[in-house]
């Protein structure tokens, strides 16, 4: 289990500026070559991950940001990036959510459309009740699993909605609430 990823593209460790982020109806493979020039990142491309997408950014963004906005380009055409020891993967959405992505149990979590697996024990309320009344909030990527023994729940998804689904748990799972 990783605690924020020392690879992890933040706007303290890529600063730099990237004059801007135009990819209007660009062949996905050109857009991930542009992001794998930027960022340094080795990228290894699923056969299944084709098709066109449009990212438009006329005015100055950091290479994190440039970054962000591309993790959300693949999310929106049902991709996601799994880290994959010095390479990134890049593969469908629903086969990247039972691969080896990156599993977060304490306070931080990535909050980017990238895939990860969040691991939440509950103090007051039960993970099996709440997984249920929760299971329509993760994307059609995702999933909820719940592990009765510790009363905990197993969040797969982009961390984008995980931090939403986290954002409602954090309400609800408090002393009286039960």
């Amino acid at each position: 289990i990783s605690e924020a990823s020392q690879d992890e593209i933040t706007t303290e460790n890529y600063p730099e500026m990237v004059e801007n982020l135009d990819f209007p109806n660009a062949e996905i493979t050109d857009v991930i070559k542009a992001m794998s020039e930027l960022t340094g990142k080795n990228f290894i491309i699923d056969p299944a991950v084709r098709g066109k997408i449009t990212i438009i950014g006329p005015s100055k963004v950091s290479v994190a940001e440039a970054y962000k906005a591309f993790l959300s380009a693949l999310a929106i055409n049902g991709f996601s990036v799994v880290p994959s020891g010095k390479y990134m993967k890049i593969k469908p959405a629903r086969d990247a959510a039972k691969d080896t992505v990156e599993t977060y149990s304490g306070a931080y979590s990535p909050d980017s459309d990238q895939m990860i697996t969040r691991i939440l024990h509950l103090k007051h309320i039960s993970a099996a009740d709440v997984s249920q009344k929760l299971r329509g909030l993760a994307t059609k990527y995702g999933e909820i699993l719940t592990c009765d023994a510790t009363n905990s729940l197993i969040i797969s998804d982009f961390g984008s909605n995980v931090e939403k689904i986290m954002t409602i748990i954090r309400e609800l799972d408090v002393a009286g609430f039960e």
